[in-house]
């Protein structure tokens, strides 16, 4: 449904959500509603939620659409489906449950207007203090800028033709989120994209959780990821394109507790794969 007809949007924020709790939920969308830019819409796709984020959706002023799907149909779809609806030249896409800092538009929208680039990936930093998201080493790859593949799919943007040419993310790789990002760059590369032209951009910020606890953490560590089995069968390819990309220099900085929590973390993630 149409939220708000008198939205303009030069740019379009993509969010999908499944079951995140209002709780959660508001906040992203407080955060959005509080940017320094102007002129950009929100466009909300619900994989048939059960929490009541239609209240939360109405009341803010940038959304534009809300379309709640019939059941949960993926995180790649929902970002496609958004991305057809939407209505700015530039896209951007945030996790559901990841808080952006006032300038993420706008920030956004300097990558694109200072680099001759379609696609840019931010940095995420976490909302709390804790050694699970400290060690997530993809998170924030520091404070230059430079040509990486999307590895971080809730604080991305596209240029809007270029997306929706490229046929958007994989649907294949709907079941749960993860991978879809190297997949889309490495297709916009085969396509004639310079690497160059993909960027990991560190002034777009957002807060955003790995995990809050230690059954989390493993769980998310060790869960099968029908992304990445579906990849290694169908497009092996990808992995050796993206061990091609130089690491980034930075590597996240651990205490010593943080650093005996890591290997004990480590250790616990092998003992329960074999397990597994």
């Amino acid at each position: 449904m149409v939220v708000n007809e008198n939205v303009s949007a030069d740019a379009s924020v993509i969010v999908v959500t499944y079951r995140t709790p209002v709780e959660v939920f508001e906040p992203v969308l407080e955060a959005l509603d509080d940017q320094t830019a102007s002129d950009y819409e929100i466009v909300v796709v619900a994989n048939d939620t059960d929490a009541n984020v239609e209240s939360s959706v109405t009341e803010s002023e940038h959304v534009h659409l809300f379309v709640e799907l019939d059941r949960n149909y993926g995180v790649t779809v929902g970002r496609n489906l958004g991305a057809k609806l939407a209505r700015g030249d530039l896209l951007l896409f945030l996790d559901d449950d990841g808080v952006p800092e006032r300038d993420f538009v706008a920030a956004h929208r300097r990558a694109h207007a200072e680099h001759d680039i379609v696609a840019a990936r931010g940095r995420v930093l976490p909302k709390r203090d804790t050694v699970y998201t400290r060690i997530q080493s993809h998170y924030d790859l520091g404070d230059e800028s430079f040509p990486y593949f999307i590895n971080v799919e809730g604080n991305t943007s596209f240029d809007r033709e270029t997306y929706l040419d490229a046929g958007g993310y994989d649907e294949n790789l709907a079941d749960r989120a993860g991978h879809e990002g190297i997949e889309l760059t490495h297709r916009l590369v085969q396509d004639g994209i310079r690497r160059d032209q993909i960027i990991y951009y560190p002034d777009a910020v957002i807060y955003h959780d790995y995990a809050n606890s230690f059954v989390e953490y493993i769980r998310k560590r060790t869960g099968r990821n029908p992304n990445l089995e579906y990849l290694f069968k169908h497009r092996p390819e990808i992995f050796e394109f993206a061990a091609s990309y130089d690491p980034p220099v930075t590597s996240p900085e651990l205490c010593t507790r943080d650093k005996i929590k890591f290997l004990a973390l480590s250790g616990v993630r092998r003992v329960v794969d074999l397990v597994m």
